[in-house]
């Protein structure tokens, strides 16, 4: 049995994200560190599926247009 998806922290490192990416057949959530929107959008644009978030100003966040979702 796989794992459904591995968390990678922190996520304020795109570079490993995409690194991990590559070599693992394994879905990527990003989390730890993140406090902007901007943030956010880079970790899901650089490969993770999905954001974790512990901030409730954050969890409101709308990046619909990005092709991830934020959980």
């Amino acid at each position: 049995m796989g794992f459904f998806a591995v968390e990678l922290m922190p996520a304020l490192l795109p570079e490993m994200i995409e690194e991990y990416r590559r070599v693992l057949d394994t879905p990527i959530i990003a989390g730890g560190l993140l406090r902007t929107r901007d943030q956010m959008h880079i970790a899901l644009n650089s490969g993770a599926i999905a954001v974790s978030v512990g901030s409730p100003t954050l969890w409101k966040e709308n990046v619909h247009h990005v092709p991830s979702p934020v959980v």
